[in-house]
Formats: structure tokens, C-alpha cells, sequence
């Protein structure tokens, strides 16, 4: 008789902590636990795709170790132990002379049993490296008018589990996402006259061999990109919406996902207007522009 198939549950716990120290430390740090009764995923089944009630080979199995004679699925099903899965995180941000700002966090997260899982042939789709990690460096003015910031990301390998990959391939985690680190940076130039602010920078630079973060996504490359913000009230009052102009460019590469075919993409963005009421019944437009360039 099938098991009827019940709604997943969670109970989830978490412990917080964020505190400033000396004007200068700040620190926010978590831990949390996760318990699931009825968890959902992927269950791989063989068939006998020549099945022969007296034929030898279907009545010892042998079918099933043939690709030619079998066929694989995969269905989701409930899973009847307890799931459990945690995590916690760690970030830091303090305040050196002269503006500078150093910080960074880092992340941990699991599914208990993952390997003994797999060995059943079930897929649970958690698709979560274990580490990750993030380090910046930034000051907001560095000489007059000019500031900049850079920072570095780095995340583990994963095995991304999905009904787009095959069963086999997915049950056995060997559709695995490489470990990948990208530099950012930018720099900004505050134009008081004109009220505006002018950004250019760049995502996941020196990194020509570009990074994947799916089974079956294209690589992605470098992004270079040019901002220029008009701000009314630059100098101004500081209000809740405002009048912006916002303009951008962007220049990014992509790679298929075999690294041979290149993708050209050329994307209109965002073209929107709203207004808003401030102060005694003044009406204020928000105006926000913006074009991309995929290459």
C-alpha cells in the first residue's frame, strides 16, 4: 500500500547576538537548528525496462544494472526520521582612523547525515555549500569628494541536487558546484555642483575563468559597470522619497555552461515613476533609470 504523502514541517530555533563596542566593533552573530518531520526530497527508482516474470536476468536484478535495459525516475517522498539541520554565523565590522572601515562574516550550514542519505538514493536538495565567507575594506571619503571599496567573497563546493539532473548523476552528488572566490571593487566621486554621484567599479574581477552557482547555469565572468545618481536634496534635508535621476551601465561576460559557447545578451532594465506626499501635501517624483549591457 503507498504511504500517503504528508506537508513537510519544521521547527526552527535561533540564537542572536549584535552589539557595538567602543563606537567602533560592531559583531552580529547567530546559531540555529532546524528539526523536520515528513522531509520532502527525491527518491530514485530503477525499472526493469524489459521485465520477463521467467526471464533470469529480470529475476536476479541484472536488468537493473544495464543503462540499456532500465529506466530511472526520481519522485518526491516523505522521509520518516527526523532531519535535522543547523547553522550559525559570524560577522564584524570595526572603524579604523581616517574613515577606514574593516569588516567581514563568515557562515557555516549542514544537513546531518547527508552521506547516509545519499547511499538510499534519496535527493534532499539542501544545495548549500558549507562555508562561506566575506572580507571588505572600504572609506567613504578617502581624499575629498572621493571614496572607494573593495571587498572579497569566497564560497565552498556543493553537490546541487535538481530534478533537471539525472537521477543518477544527482543521487550520487556528483553534480558538484566548484569552490569559487570573487573580487569586487568601486569607487565613487561625490559632484556636489551638479548634486550627483558617480560610481565605477567592477564584480568577480581577475577571474577570467568566471564562476557557476547551479547545475546547468552559464558562467558567469566579469561585470565592469559606470553609475552616475542625481540627488535633489544632496545637500539638503533628508527626506524619506526624493526627486533621483539614476543611470547605469554595465558591461558583464557571460560563458555557457561547457565554457565553449559565449552568450550575448543585450537587457533593458527599469524605467519607473512614483510620487509620494512630504511634508504639508508637497508632492515629490521619484524618477529611476537605468540600462544594461550583457556581452
Amino acid at each position: 500500500k503507498p504511504s500517503e504523502f504528508k506537508p513537510e514541517t519544521v521547527r526552527s530555533y535561533e540564537l542572536g547576538y549584535k552589539g557595538l563596542f567602543a563606537n567602533k566593533l560592531l559583531i552580529d552573530a547567530y546559531a540555529y537548528f532546524n528539526s523536520f518531520e515528513n522531509f520532502i526530497g527525491g527518491q530514485v527508482l530503477v525499472q526493469d525496462k524489459n521485465y520477463v516474470a521467467t526471464s533470469l536476468a529480470s529475476t536476479l536484478g541484472l536488468n537493473l544494472l544495464n543503462a540499456n535495459t532500465r529506466n530511472i525516475y526520481s519522485m518526491p517522498v516523505n522521509r520518516t526520521e527526523t532531519i535535522k539541520s543547523w547553522g550559525w554565523a559570524l560577522g564584524a565590522d570595526y572603524r579604523l582612523p581616517k574613515n577606514y572601515t574593516l569588516g567581514g562574516n563568515v557562515s557555516y550550514n549542514t544537513l546531518q547525515d547527508l552521506e547516509k542519505l545519499t547511499v538510499t538514493g534519496f535527493q534532499p536538495s539542501f544545495n548549500t555549500p558549507e562555508y562561506r565567507y566575506v572580507v571588505n575594506f572600504a572609506n567613504r571619503e578617502i581624499v575629498k569628494n572621493i571614496g572607494f571599496a573593495m571587498s572579497y567573497r569566497w564560497q565552498g563546493e556543493f553537490a546541487w541536487q535538481s530534478s533537471i539532473v539525472a537521477p543518477t548523476v544527482s543521487s550520487q552528488q556528483l553534480s558538484v558546484m566548484p569552490a569559487f572566490g570573487t573580487f569586487d571593487a568601486q569607487m565613487s566621486i561625490k559632484m556636489k555642483a551638479l548634486k550627483s554621484i558617480l560610481k565605477i567599479g567592477g564584480s568577480n574581477l581577475f577571474n577570467s575563468a568566471g564562476y557557476r552557482q547551479a547545475w546547468g547555469n552559464p558562467t558567469v565572468g566579469t561585470m565592469y559597470f559606470v553609475s552616475l545618481t542625481f540627488d535633489e536634496f544632496f545637500n539638503g534635508m533628508n527626506a524619506v522619497t526624493h526627486n533621483a535621476g539614476h543611470f547605469t551601465f554595465v558591461r558583464r561576460h557571460y560563458f555557457a555552461a561547457n565554457h565553449q559557447q559565449a552568450m550575448f545578451i543585450t537587457q533593458y532594465v527599469s524605467l519607473y515613476q512614483n510620487v509620494t506626499a512630504l511634508g504639508l501635501g508637497q508632492m515629490v517624483g521619484c524618477f529611476d533609470f537605468g540600462l544594461r549591457s550583457e556581452f
